[in-house]
């Protein structure tokens, strides 16, 4: 049997801040929430850069959406709210970067053998079935910033989900650090579910925290 997971459109709740954009020499785009989230545009990965819009947002369809799956991940911890960017057209590369301030308090309450991961929600349509849910994306987290960074693959974006726009849904949740004998070079592993894992450490001084 199909089964389609219905998606509903609710108006964002974007948290008393308005993005800021950076224009440099080269046309690339900065759009920026302040204290909350950076997204990085290079030159030509869309069409009409001016037409991509950055929020947050505490819409629970998308929130249980990667509920269903927090123990998959092992995520003990989540934000109480996801970033969405939305774009009028899809990107033609994966060179976008985002970059999410982790809250202090929310790092203070995770436990020391816990690190950050970034999680993108995904699209498939796979013709019998129709899933959307959260993977993680390999990403990098700076203790000293409390920022977490990763490129975005261009196929986390789609238009199926409001059939207007192009939008990318991302989430921050806490994690057990993981240890492998097959870890690289940046602390990445593989997990559970064959998935890169970022293998990230939590800072907790007072300079980070």
């Amino acid at each position: 049997m199909k089964k389609i997971l219905l998606k509903i459109f609710t108006i964002l709740i974007i948290f008393g801040c308005s993005p800021q954009d950076t224009i440099n020499d080269s046309d690339a785009r900065t759009i920026e929430i302040k204290d909350v989230v950076s997204v990085y545009i290079p030159e030509g990965t869309v069409f009409d850069p001016d037409m991509i819009n950055v929020t947050t947002s505490t819409d629970n369809q998308v929130l249980s959406d990667f509920d269903k799956l927090k123990d998959l991940f092992q995520a003990t911890e989540r934000l109480s709210y996801f970033i969405r960017i939305t774009s009028h057209t899809k990107p033609v590369n994966d060179a976008i970067t985002v970059t999410v301030k982790v809250p202090s308090d929310f790092i203070s309450n995770i436990p020391s053998d816990h690190g950050i991961a970034l999680y993108a929600q995904v699209y498939q349509d796979g013709g019998e079935e129709i899933i959307d849910v959260f993977e993680q994306l390999t990403a990098s987290y700076d203790g000293k910033t409390r920022t977490i960074s990763s490129s975005v693959p261009r196929s986390v974006f789609t238009d199926k989900r409001t059939n207007a726009s192009y939008d990318a849904n991302f989430i921050i949740a806490a994690i057990p650090k993981r240890s492998s004998a097959n870890t690289k070079a940046g602390g990445v592993c593989v997990g559970p579910i064959g998935m890169p894992l970022a293998q990230l450490d939590i800072e907790k001084d007072v300079t980070s925290v």
